[in-house]
């Protein structure tokens, strides 16, 4: 039996002041680094998990408010995902959307990749 999901509601907010998140990506020097801040949605992967009920989650990327639950997620996927911490430095009045979808760390983001790129503003070790 599939496991359900415990969304029921997603609170989108246009961000409206400066925020910083991680995100677990690739490092700056690789040419797949841009696809690190698409949705599964925008790379044609198959929803999962709480992206089968919501079709919402399925189009943002995840970030967290700490660096550590990105080394736990690089971790598990033993650097599928990449093998590094992005800090970003979200700023209104570029298209970016919020909400806070998951546990106590976890943010679903919504915007360019090119845009959430360009808000890098370093990466961070363990």
């Amino acid at each position: 039996m599939p496991r359900l999901s415990l969304i029921h509601a997603v609170d989108v907010r246009v961000l409206d002041q400066e925020m910083r998140l991680y995100r677990a990506c690739r490092g700056s020097s690789d040419p797949a680094q841009l696809d690190s801040f698409r949705s599964h949605y925008e790379l044609q992967r198959p929803p999962r998990g709480p992206e089968a009920r919501a079709a919402v989650i399925h189009m943002a990327v995840s970030m967290f408010e700490a660096r550590e639950p990105c080394w736990d997620l690089i971790d598990r996927t033993r650097g599928r995902i990449g093998d590094h911490v992005a800090e970003l430095h979200l700023r209104p009045h570029r298209g970016i959307c919020v909400a806070k979808t998951g546990g106590p760390f976890y943010w679903s983001v919504w915007g360019h990749p090119e845009a959430l790129q360009a808000f890098v503003s370093g990466y961070v070790s363990r």
